[in-house]
């Protein structure tokens, strides 16, 4: 707790550079700031304040660096603490490097599924720790060469590991039923049999008793609290400020854990195991890359599928890319696996999306987890909570609230391990997402439309409208731009006018804020869209989504004569052959609404004013 003020020369008068003397033979080292605050911090000081000034005597060649610390002492920082636990503690098993191991990995990947508590603590679900050992030890208890992960355990001994028992039935029920990867799908889509389910929970008591007993607490000494058990809400818990060490550094813990957890092993054996040996087994992953078996059947069976970055159309030739590349983060969950072009899948590799080609992607994004979480709900749902918290799809808008988490996970991925970021060859932040005339550039209605921009609300000088800007309306209030005998929406009874940044608009588009939930989740409640009239709404409309004004019926869902829906026609013939009549449907996105049927002639029920582009924030 004490406190250290130290003050040192920034810059001070001219030296002899050979010497390091000034004039009166005084010695100057020239030790910058940044290396006395690294001498003091190896020895357990904090450095709390760094202020620069000038010299209080008025000598202009003179500044001074002031460092504030204070004495934490040795063994008081997180990372201090984890190394305390992994190599100065008793090892009589494993149990420790796997406590380590498992809650560096859910605070990387998993870190919404813990919970902040008052006085500085943070809560972990046990039952995520222990599903983490089973995926370590499966592989150990699997190989074909006996591995002890406990002093004195042999085959057959009296007293093995608490959980080899019940765990090596499993593994053993799964020997010829995939393994590792068959029960780990099977688990995580709720398709155990029940002599699965059964041996699950057998292993699952023992390793909770294991996890409880063992490592939580003897971490740092019997009772030390540096982690506690809370039986009643079946958590363990630990400081704040040790979470967070294991979220930021969550990767090199894990890695540096792998590493003493082998030794120890060969330890443990008298040396009969290589190092080497055992951390092939503890690097095994529960899906390996290869196991991509149920996205790869459902996008193949799409018709209508897409490149998920470039929009570029997809046939039976496809590839499936992981948003969050396998290499970092190891994982084939299905919200990370998308289909993509060959030629994006092998330019992206091992980098992260960019900020600006996730949120143009994102309606497309979002379309294909809607419809991999409509075969495979299951599992799906297991693996976004997974990632995002037990909340994330408790209520509506779950799709938002997933594309925030695996937004904000490719952020700290690419933050904390300096990952290059990536974005397809002509790629710009624009609506669409795509600069005219780019070799990649979609055709409009070719694909799924998914198209981002940002938006601006303003009211600019008259010789920017339509130039940068374009006339913005609220669809609720838009009766007086809008009507059936208007070919365009009236510009001087807009709200405000939208600035669309980059520009790339045209005397055709508006801005409308749509309302109402049946077009989701393309187009969420309250967004606001981008639209083209004019010329762009002529010829065929079959399967674009487009603002339409009703004049003998009205939208179920908002009670206006104002509607944005998907549009399809078909004439009707009776059993002679004579045309009956044009039935035109204006369809939902989202199967919980009706569409909208009209069998009247289409010049006297409707006009359409307008084309959807894409989505603008």
């Amino acid at each position: 707790g004490g406190r250290l003020l130290i003050s040192t020369p920034l810059q001070g008068p001219a030296v002899d550079p050979a010497t390091r003397r000034d004039l009166d033979g005084r010695l100057f080292n020239e030790v910058p700031p940044e290396q006395f605050q690294f001498l003091f911090e190896k020895v357990g000081f904090r450095q709390t304040n760094r202020w620069d000034s000038g010299d209080t005597l008025g000598r202009s060649e003179r500044t001074w660096a002031t460092q504030a610390f204070v004495l934490e002492g040795p063994g008081s920082r997180s990372l201090e603490t984890i190394e305390a636990i992994l190599n100065h503690d008793k090892k009589d098993a494993t149990y420790k490097p796997a406590l380590v191991r498992a809650l560096a990995e859910l605070a990387t990947t998993s870190h919404h599924s813990a919970t902040w508590l008052p006085g500085g603590r943070v809560a972990v679900p046990l039952r995520l720790i222990a599903d983490k050992w089973i995926e370590y030890y499966w592989p150990l208890i699997e190989s074909s060469e006996f591995i002890p992960q406990k002093r004195g355990e042999k085959p057959d001994c009296a007293k093995p590991m608490k959980f080899r028992a019940p765990l090596s039935r499993l593994v053993e029920h799964y020997r010829n039923r995939g393994g590792l990867a068959g029960f780990t799908v099977d688990y995580r889509s709720r398709g155990l049999s029940e002599e699965a389910a059964k041996m699950r929970m057998q292993a699952l008591s023992k390793v909770r008793d294991a996890i409880r007993e063992g490592p939580v607490y003897f971490a740092r000494g019997g009772g030390s609290g540096t982690f506690r058990y809370d039986s009643t809400g079946g958590r363990v818990e630990m400081a704040a400020d040790l979470w967070r060490e294991f979220s930021l550094m969550g990767t090199w813990i894990a890695d540096a854990t792998v590493l003493r957890w082998a030794e120890l092993t060969t330890e443990i054996s008298q040396g009969l195991l290589k190092p080497s040996q055992v951390i092939d087994a503890l690097l095994t992953v529960p899906l390996a890359e290869r196991d991509v078996h149920a996205a790869r059947k459902l996008y193949h069976d799409l018709d209508d599928k897409v490149c998920v970055w470039t929009g570029v159309p997809l046939g039976s030739r496809f590839e499936l890319d992981h948003a969050i590349p396998f290499a970092l983060w190891r994982n084939n969950d299905l919200w990370n696996l998308l289909p993509a072009t060959r030629a994006a899948n092998q330019d992206k590799r091992d980098r992260l999306p960019s900020h600006s080609v996730l949120s143009s992607r994102r309606s497309c994004i979002i379309d294909y987890w809607s419809r991999m979480r409509d075969v495979h709900a299951e599992r799906f749902d297991f693996e976004a909570e997974r990632l995002a918290g037990r909340m994330v799809l408790r209520s509506g808008e779950w799709e938002e609230r997933l594309f925030g988490a695996v937004a904000e996970s490719i952020e700290h991925t690419a933050i904390q391990r300096g990952v290059e970021r990536w974005e397809p060859r002509g790629f710009r932040a624009v609506v669409g997402g795509w600069t005219a005339g780019s070799e990649s550039a979609p055709e409009p209605q070719t694909t799924s439309p998914n198209a981002v921009g940002t938006v601006l609300l303003g009211d600019p000088p008259v010789g920017e409208r339509f130039i940068l800007w374009v006339p913005f309306y609220e669809l609720a209030a838009a009766a007086g731009a809008f009507g059936p005998e208007q070919a365009a929406p009236d510009p001087d009874a807009a709200l405000a006018w939208a600035r669309v940044e980059d520009s790339g608009v045209s005397k055709d588009m508006f801005a409308l804020r749509v309302v109402g939930r049946s077009m989701e989740p393309r187009i969420p409640d309250g967004a606001i869209c981008l639209f083209r009239g004019g010329e762009a709404i002529a010829g065929t409309r079959l399967g674009r989504i487009v603002l339409v004004a009703l004049r003998d019926s009205v939208d179920p869902e908002t009670a206006g004569r104002l509607t944005v829906k998907q549009y399809w026609s078909a004439k009707r013939f009776d059993e002679d052959g004579n045309f009956q009549h044009v039935r035109i449907e204006l369809r939902p996105l989202n199967p919980d609404f009706d569409a909208i049927v009209i069998t009247q002639a289409e010049e006297d029920s409707l006009r359409v004013l307008g084309e959807w582009v894409g989505l603008l924030r």
